[in-house]
């Protein structure tokens, strides 16, 4: 199984951040489907604010 998206990544202007919680997915128009995520919205860091840390 491969991750539509993961915390941290960036999609466009949008950064995925926080713990995702719940993921549903139904179908759409022919060949297309919508898919809904919820998410924590806490203090969690980043793997990139974890990795910039460690940069000089």
């Amino acid at each position: 199984m491969k991750p539509l998206i993961t915390v941290g990544d960036q999609i466009g202007s949008y950064r995925f951040e926080s713990i995702p919680d719940g993921i549903a997915m139904r179908a759409g128009r022919p060949g297309r489907f919508d898919v809904y995520v919820n998410h924590e919205l806490s203090l969690v860091p980043s793997r990139d604010a974890a990795t910039s840390r460690t940069r000089s």
